[in-house]
């Protein structure tokens, strides 16, 4: 008898133990939630949604705010076709850029009107067609190229390059992690609900001194060899259609913040052979270097911003101008 209520009493405890911890657990996510600044910007629920060939896309006729309270003012308002940008019809009247590009291109926390493509568009009369995607490397650039992209029919295809568009991806392995997958649910509940398990991955990453430096390196490993044969491959591609079509193929280099430090431009050196190919290559590298940290955004590697937008794409538009493009 006694030992049963030894066991009685262990597991009140036990009990009594997990919802004093819960309560504790749930006061430190509320407070957290009023006080705490999450780093970055993040993405608001339901932008994303799967597809086939990609991986994700944005939903159509989407608006929302970044989450993160630095930038919980700035909207992101996607149109019928699923791009941040203005509604554009197929028809073109007059000269038709179309850019590609990730979360640079998109404009990652910053409004649309800072945006590099915008702030482009207000130096020239050309249409702008902006499909920038968060996260998409070139293979997902590439398919929503020959996709949808070609349907504008532009007579410039400009890609915004950052030096992670060289990594593969599997869509369909990427759709099934985001949207299908065993960890999917408890991953998204955990993105929108936990702020208290987001310290502590940042906390983690915080620890891993040099968790920037590792990443790049694994990048900028894939610079030579397979991966950038591969990847050459897709850019030409997409330069094939343009000289078909009598247009230019634009690439703009955007250097992550490391190259800065290690002046390692391996990535600037294959992308200038295109040329050869007839492929217009900008690299924004020599025009950042000085005083880069005004134009990035704090803390951030890649992301510049509203005032670098602004200064690139002044620079983007001299070179075009120069060469005749614009």
């Amino acid at each position: 008898m006694n030992h049963v209520r030894r066991i009685d009493l262990y597991l009140k405890n036990v009990a009594t133990f997990l919802i004093v911890l819960l309560i504790c657990l749930l006061l430190f996510e509320g407070l957290l939630r009023l006080v705490w600044n999450e780093p970055g910007y993040g993405y608001p629920a339901g932008l994303h949604i799967p597809d086939d060939t990609k991986g994700y896309a944005y939903q159509p006729d989407f608006s929302g705010n970044f989450p993160s309270k630095e930038f919980s003012n700035i909207s992101i308002d996607i149109n019928s076709k699923g791009f941040r940008d203005e509604e554009h019809t197929y028809e073109k009247n007059g000269t038709r850029l179309l850019a590609l590009g990730d979360s640079v291109t998109f404009g990652a926390a910053v409004r649309y009107e800072d945006a590099y493509l915008t702030q482009l568009e207000s130096l020239t009369d050309v249409e702008i067609i902006k499909l920038g995607v968060n996260g998409y490397e070139f293979d997902q650039q590439h398919a929503l190229f020959f996709e949808e992209g070609v349907n504008y029919n532009p007579d410039i295809v400009l890609i915004g390059v950052v030096l992670n568009d060289v990594v593969p991806t599997n869509a369909t392995q990427l759709k099934k992690d985001l949207f299908g997958g065993f960890i999917a649910f408890p991953k998204a509940f955990i993105d929108r609900n936990c702020k208290t398990c987001k310290l502590l991955y940042f906390s983690w990453i915080g620890l891993q001194k040099d968790y920037n430096q590792q990443y790049f390196n694994s990048i900028y490993s894939l610079w030579e060899g397979a991966s950038w044969e591969r990847y050459k491959s897709l850019l030409l591609d997409v330069h094939k259609y343009t000289e078909e079509k009598k247009g230019d193929t634009v690439l703009v280099i955007f250097p992550l913040t490391q190259q800065f430090h290690t002046n390692q431009l391996l990535p600037q050196e294959q992308l200038k052979t295109l040329e050869e190919e007839g492929i217009v290559v900008i690299d924004l590298y020599d025009s950042l270097k000085e005083d880069y940290d005004q134009w990035y955004i704090q803390g951030d590697n890649v992301h510049l911003n509203p005032e670098g937008y602004a200064y690139v794409a002044e620079v983007i538009y001299t070179a075009l101008d120069e060469r005749g493009i614009v």
